[in-house]
């Protein structure tokens, strides 16, 4: 089945209450909030993820695999075909989105002082472990403008949140990334970034009550063409 067929048949049958295909691929997770309706993830015969988020919040975490060792880019492409109201992701409670990825650092012995030390002892019981290092968010959504860079509210200290697609990107249309998470990690944090140890996605509708529906092709790590910058 070729995306586009994929696509129609998910057109046909979309909506937040329903499930057309079957589970999340080999090899990913779903992880819910607790105390929280939990955001569906289910994956196409051709291996397109479809995030469905109705008043709820979620993530699909998985291990990665070794990055390219030379200047290695992260791609994947992404659509939304429904968004939940625009609100801004600055402010705790007030961040949902249609879709997100993250990517996820492994934990760095920084002298982190007691409070940063127990957030990050806490993530690790939470979401598999998968949130214990740093991490980087790259959202659709939102009332803020595309490149905008700002902190996570709910990671302070260990995240940040880039604005890959904002209010100018219509709904509707395949949208294609490539990133240098090594280079954003030390942008934004000021020292080199460790190994890459998961990749996750999302989508947050739980605090507008709305519905969010989007897919994404899973994001893959890639050499850059001529091997440096």
């Amino acid at each position: 089945m070729t995306v586009a067929r994929t696509l129609l048949v998910a057109l046909l049958t979309m909506g937040c209450g329903t499930a057309p295909w079957g589970d999340a691929p080999p090899g990913w997770i779903m992880a819910g909030v607790p105390g929280k309706r939990t955001t569906a993830f289910t994956t196409s015969p051709d291996g397109v993820i479809m995030i469905r988020a109705d008043q709820s919040v979620g993530f699909l975490v998985r291990e990665t695999p070794e990055a390219p060792a030379l200047d290695p880019r992260l791609t994947w492409r992404w659509r939304v075909e429904q968004a939940p109201p625009p609100v801004s992701p600055a402010a705790e409670g007030k961040d949902d989105r249609p879709a997100a990825v993250h990517v996820i650092f492994a934990g760095t012995d920084d002298g982190a002082g007691l409070v940063t030390g127990l957030r990050r002892w806490l993530r690790g019981t939470m979401v598999h472990g998968a949130f214990t290092g740093r991490s980087l968010t790259y959202m659709w959504g939102g009332t803020l403008p595309a490149g905008t860079r700002l902190p996570n509210p709910y990671l302070p200290n260990d995240g940040w949140i880039i604005v890959r697609r904002g209010p100018e990107t219509p709904n509707g249309g395949w949208r294609t990334e490539t990133i240098d998470p090594a280079a954003d990690y030390r942008a934004l944090f000021g020292s080199p970034a460790p190994r890459v140890t998961h990749l996750a996605l999302s989508a947050d509708t739980e605090n507008s009550g709305g519905c969010a529906v989007s897919w994404i092709e899973p994001p893959r790590f890639v050499p850059m063409i001529g091997g440096s910058r």
